[in-house]
């Protein structure tokens, strides 16, 4: 009983979007059961695939234009020829970096601004998550250590 409750937590960090894959590895951890991280990574990767499902149905272009302001909006828009060589790998170490407002959510958002293909950012979705889940249980592991 208190596995399944701690594993719903787990998935529900790995979905959330402030937490994401990052908190889930420190909640993991933290109850001492380093393997529901796996399941939260799933989670945080479905959240990136119902993203990209519901992109269209949401208008998350607005959205995004409310986020980051219309002429920061397009900025971003004007740059993405720029960067577009930079495609998986640069999408990949933007969500996979554990920093404030790095993440899936934000990667996606950037992403479809950007213009990438849905498969270009599912694949950095996928290799984001994998790798912010591995920094993440090495700084968080390493911490516990010292302590």
């Amino acid at each position: 009983m208190v596995i399944e409750a701690s594993l719903l937590n787990a998935i529900l960090l790995g979905a959330m979007p402030i937490s994401e894959v990052r908190g889930a590895v420190i909640y993991a951890l933290s109850v001492g059961q380093p393997w529901m991280i796996i399941p939260a990574a799933i989670a945080n990767i479905l959240a990136a695939v119902v993203l990209l499902l519901v992109w269209d149905l949401l208008r998350v272009e607005r959205i995004g234009m409310f986020v980051l302001g219309k002429h920061l909006h397009k900025k971003v828009a004007n740059a993405s020829a720029k960067y577009e060589h930079y495609g998986v790998l640069g999408l990949a170490l933007f969500i996979g970096i554990p920093l404030p407002v790095t993440g899936v959510y934000t990667g996606v958002l950037v992403a479809k601004i950007f213009g990438l293909k849905k498969r270009v950012i599912l694949a950095a979705s996928i290799i984001g998550v994998c790798f912010s889940a591995l920094v993440s249980y090495a700084v968080v592991s390493g911490a516990l250590t010292l302590l």
